[in-house]
């Protein structure tokens, strides 16, 4: 396939507090085989060596930017790269990842003959050594007209819990501009949880034609320093997600899927949920981890050393639950980020009243309860939510999806 040299792309890095990755991230992108390119850095606050860097490579590269501000958030970060930004296409990238030098040439190519809202690649999750090609549900084509409402029906939610037909980040997508300028910069101040989301699909939402390829040479770099961080403030976590999803049923009441899209929303608010609050609720007087009543006094097993897992881990710790067993496979490689992670074998010798699969990947959910059942263990809790979300997300004090919808 052929490819037009004579494109410009506007590669935006929101940068704070990378300096151990901002080096390895803009070396990744200078060296990309696609030359015709802007990159505009964009120091958000960081009080680390990060700007430095970023002055550096500047000085001996014309292609870049860089924008030193206070820090006001990714939203914003991003919004004060779009803003000089001159290409036709924009891509994302955060600056504690890096892309391999193909990156770029792969998504424009895709472009070739069909002008392209947008091109979606997958990504590659590198993690405790270990690198897992993500590739997008959906399958790989080029869509537009009728074809591209096949893409709105299942963007968000493909009828399997926490499975979304396109991935939420921003990253590893080639916007077209004169759109994105549109989403962007339209996006609250306020949103700080789902910051990619609150850009992908409404973007998707708009657009006429799309791609979908199966280049994945995005390296999601995921560190512990990266991980989801224990909030003991739920309220404020749920707050938080409320202005989220505020702005989506803004933005898509006026749309003509704008009832399918709230059928998404919610098991995508419901996942939310449990992530940002490890899965447990109090209300009533009682404890609900993942919609089922526990007590204090219960022997739990956690099984999964993921966000989720952590999450739920600390949340119990911090609730005063004294009996937890935290188990993965990966026990050596936990142990290795300080966390009491013990390997699965050690159920064996140790009672347990209750089993948590810590995950919300059905694929993921059934290998391992599969694996619990060989053990022997019957008393296995799983995240299928599909049924009573309704409920669910009510457990959290809200009702799906009766929002006052005003933004403050």
């Amino acid at each position: 396939m052929s490819i037009n040299k004579d494109v410009k792309v506007s590669i935006i890095v929101a940068a704070y507090n990378v300096e151990k990755f901002i080096k390895d991230c803009i070396e990744s992108i200078i060296t990309q085989t696609y030359s015709n390119f802007e990159l505009i850095i964009v120091n958000d606050g960081s009080n680390d060596s990060s700007g430095a860097i970023c002055n550096s490579f500047a000085k001996n590269d014309a292609r870049i930017k860089v924008v030193h501000q206070e820090n006001k958030g990714l939203v914003n970060a991003r919004k004060s790269g779009l803003q000089i930004a001159s290409g036709k296409y924009v891509l994302y990238i955060d600056g504690d990842d890096y892309v391999e030098s193909n990156f770029c040439e792969l998504l424009i190519m895709e472009t070739y003959n069909f002008d392209a809202d947008i091109v979606i690649g997958g990504y590659i999750r590198n993690y405790r050594g270990r690198m897992i090609t993500v590739k997008n549900i959906l399958p790989a084509g080029r869509y537009e007209n009728d074809k591209t409402k096949k893409i709105w029906d299942k963007m968000i939610f493909t009828g399997n819990f926490f499975s979304h037909g396109i991935s939420t980040y921003s990253w590893g997508k080639l916007f077209k501009r004169d759109i994105l300028i549109s989403i962007q910069m339209a996006i609250p101040s306020n949103i700080t949880i789902g910051e990619d989301a609150a850009c992908v699909y409404p973007y998707i939402s708009i657009c006429k034609k799309i791609v979908i390829t199966n280049a994945s040479n995005y390296h999601y770099v995921q560190h512990q320093s990266s991980m989801l961080k224990n909030s003991s403030n739920i309220s404020e976590e749920i707050n938080k997600l409320s202005r989220l999803f505020v702005y989506f049923l803004n933005f898509f009441k006026a749309h003509e899927f704008h009832d399918r899209y709230y059928n998404q929303l919610k098991p995508y608010l419901l996942s939310q949920l449990m992530i940002r609050t490890g899965g447990l609720i109090k209300t009533d007087g009682k404890n609900y981890l993942i919609g089922h009543q526990i007590f204090n006094i219960d022997k739990i097993a956690i099984y999964n050393s993921g966000t989720f897992g952590q999450k739920i881990f600390y949340r119990l710790l911090s609730e005063n639950f004294k009996n937890i067993t935290w188990i993965d496979e990966d026990a050596d490689l936990c142990n290795q980020d300080k966390l009491p992670v013990q390997d699965p074998s050690v159920l064996k010798s140790i009672n347990v009243d209750k089993v948590f699969i810590a995950s919300l990947n059905p694929v993921y959910i059934n290998k391992i309860q599969k694996q619990l059942e060989i053990l022997g263990f019957d008393n296995i809790i799983q995240c299928n939510l599909n049924d009573n979300i309704d409920n669910l997300i009510s457990l959290y004090g809200l009702d799906p999806f009766n929002f006052d919808l005003k933004l403050n």
